[in-house]
């Protein structure tokens, strides 16, 4: 079966060539009709290969076949059935697998989608999804095979990474994938239409569908991962500003431009520059973090222990996709004027500023990204950077975002004077400055920080409820009609909603988690305690449990009546320790548990109790965010469907 698998995958490999080669004949030696059945036939079969290959792969970490060296490397008998599954995408080999069989998945999908009016323009697409599918077809084959044989066969395996075995980041990489590879059909139809040089409003449609399902998938991926790092880590902190961490906001913050630009050019025309650009430079994004993963440049407990001739392998793949991109885009300038003349005070001026913003924030997260590497390549010196460089150059740029979202959501694509703007936004502005003052004034310590995100915040959603009540609101006031408008306003706008309310919810938690939290670290044996905002934390046991693939010693403190169990984990064919915090979540903010340290008993252990206000806005956010883009893609989808059958 394992070189069955490896079969696959290489006539997978030979079907992407042959998908990308059809450009040749483009209109001269074989008809469009026979074009597109041969493209379209390729990319299913390459999709069919592809998925046959992975579950191959699946299969032998699930009856632990050592016999291939990425099973023996990431997988042990004892591994519990979840992590048999995630252990497949938790290590460089099976992740490029999973990278090349969502590439090929989004390539089926643009074969059989039925958007497409334009023959040309699915032929070209096809060609560039395989294009992009051989690339990382031969990578994976040459350099990274994962049904590569080990001889002897050892009779026990290692053992995935042990902060990877949790439940949410098991799903944090596909949820990822979904983002950063979904990109490629964005990329492929932008190529595409700049190749076929026909760039409309239809096209436009086709490119705002596929962003909105990518930056979806993101920002659930980059959550996840995000959550993980809260509770897993023991550190009580959401981002750190890691290099990888980092390497997945750039395409977040394209896309969320693109994201932006492509709702303007699907209706009006206009911003097909910025879309079209965006485009190439989302995926290109999604490319240099999968380079930064793997390349072993950077020191993350995110990376992958790749070789740097792996990473050379995979910068040569991004600078020939981007380059060739770039060349075509160059190339086709002239199809990408449109009609930019517009008034400052409208909904495009207001994305256009949201996008300079936007674009703004993405290049102080690449400086700060790729300077110390260029640094390191060029004198030999390492620095580290992090929160004291992009906290505050970063700042700006997100205050600047959050200012624009109230005016952009109101302006709905209608030119207005600024007093008519201010007018209606002055009640939210009060709202969101009268709520910060008055707590400030109920505790006098409050910082300054925290106000103004929270500000920002409130600035933010008061300004998009604001949308929807001016929107639903006709005199006579009748409760069911408004409710009845409301919720339409809601359905069919859900991703732009769902979008704004989930930002202003961010700011609220960034607050929170950052300037209203406290901690304290204290040394307690069994049968101490230590007093904390007014609660008693009893620590009154140590016990040691057995799991199947790890040993666990469980601390019990106890707090008015609530016993918290945090735990920490060894796993002994890893031999490696972790810290699995215990957090309770509240009305007024997480009360966060961990224990390091000792047996409770002889020796003092080690407890940390931290209590973070607020912070489930945190991830309320990209819960909303989430929810919005889904009701957005599928009742969005049919929608365009009933209109369709409508003009029929």
């Amino acid at each position: 079966m394992i070189e069955t698998g490896a079969f696959f995958l290489i006539f997978s490999w030979v079907i992407s060539g042959l998908q990308t080669a059809a450009f040749a004949g483009d209109g001269k030696i074989f008809s469009v009709q026979s074009l597109e059945r041969f493209t379209i036939s390729c990319a299913k079969l390459s999709f069919y290969a592809l998925a046959f290959a992975y579950v191959i792969l699946t299969y032998a970490y699930l009856v632990s076949d050592f016999s291939v060296a990425n099973v023996a490397n990431n997988s042990n008998i004892d591994k519990p059935l979840l992590y048999k599954i995630a252990g497949v995408w938790g290590n460089h080999e099976g992740s490029m697998l999973l990278w090349a069989l969502f590439l090929s998945a989004f390539g089926f999908h643009t074969a059989i989608a039925k958007d497409f009016s334009d023959v040309g323009l699915r032929i070209k697409a096809l060609c560039v999804h395989g294009a992009l599918s051989a690339m990382i077809g031969a990578f994976i084959i040459f350099t990274s095979n994962p049904f590569a044989r080990l001889f002897p066969v050892p009779a026990q395996g290692a053992d995935l990474n042990p902060l990877l075995q949790d439940p949410g980041l098991a799903f944090h990489p596909p949820a990822l994938y979904s983002g950063y590879v979904g990109f490629s059909a964005v990329f492929a139809l932008a190529c595409a239409a700049l190749w076929h040089g026909k760039i409309t409003v239809t096209e436009g449609a086709l490119l705002a569908r596929r962003c909105l399902f990518a930056w979806t998938g993101l920002t659930a991926g980059i959550a996840l991962g995000s959550w993980w790092a809260y509770y897993e880590l023991g550190w009580g902190g959401f981002w750190f500003w890691d290099p990888v961490e980092n390497a997945s906001l750039l395409p977040w913050l394209a896309g969320t431009a693109l994201l932006h630009s492509a709702a303007i050019f699907k209706k009006t025309g206009k911003f097909k520059r910025w879309t079209i650009l965006l485009a190439i430079l989302t995926f290109s994004a999604s490319l240099l973090g999968s380079f930064i993963v793997r390349s072993g440049l950077t020191d993350s407990v995110h990376s992958f222990a790749a070789s740097p001739e792996r990473g050379v392998v995979i910068m040569v793949i991004f600078l020939v996709s981007v380059f060739g991109a770039l060349a075509l885009f160059l190339k086709r300038s002239p199809l990408l004027r449109s009609d930019e003349d517009f008034e400052f005070f409208s909904k495009e001026g207001a994305i256009a500023l949201n996008n300079y913003f936007l674009c703004g924030a993405l290049a102080i997260v690449f400086l700060g990204l790729m300077y110390p590497l260029f640094l390191e390549a060029f004198t030999g010196k390492k620095i580290s950077v992090g929160a004291p460089y992009y906290n505050p150059a970063i700042a700006p740029f997100a205050y600047g975002i959050a200012f624009c979202v109230p005016f952009g959501v109101l302006l709905a694509g209608r030119t207005k004077k600024i007093g008519e703007l201010l007018k209606f936004l002055t009640p939210a502005g009060f709202f969101s400055l009268g709520a910060v003052i008055a707590v400030a004034l109920m505790k006098q310590d409050f910082p300054s920080g925290a106000a103004i995100l929270i500000c920002a915040g409130l600035w933010v959603i008061s300004g998009t409820l604001t949308e929807i009540f001016l929107r639903a609101y006709s005199a006579p006031v009748r409760f069911s009609v408004f409710s009845r408008k409301a919720g339409r306003i809601i359905m069919t706008e859900s991703a732009k909603i769902g979008g704004h309310l989930g930002i202003g919810m961010i700011f609220i938690g960034i607050a929170g988690a950052t300037f209203l939290h406290s901690e304290t670290v204290v040394s307690l044996k069994t049968g101490e305690s230590v007093t904390k905002d007014g609660a008693n934390y009893h620590l009154s046991a140590v016990k040691v449990d057995r799991a199947s693939n790890y040993v666990a010693e469980k601390t019990l403190i106890e707090r008015d009546g609530v016993t918290y169990i945090p735990e920490r984990r060894y796993y002994e064919i890893a031999g490696q320790m972790t810290t699995e915090a215990d957090i309770r979540l509240g009305v007024k903010g997480d009360i966060y548990v961990s224990a390091a340290e000792g047996d409770g008993a002889q020796t003092p252990k080690t407890v940390r109790i931290q209590t973070r206000p607020l912070i489930g806005f945190l991830w309320g956010g990209p819960v909303v965010m989430f929810l919005g883009g889904v009701l957005a893609y599928f009742f969005g989808g049919k929608k365009r469907r009933a209109e369709a059958e409508k003009a029929v």
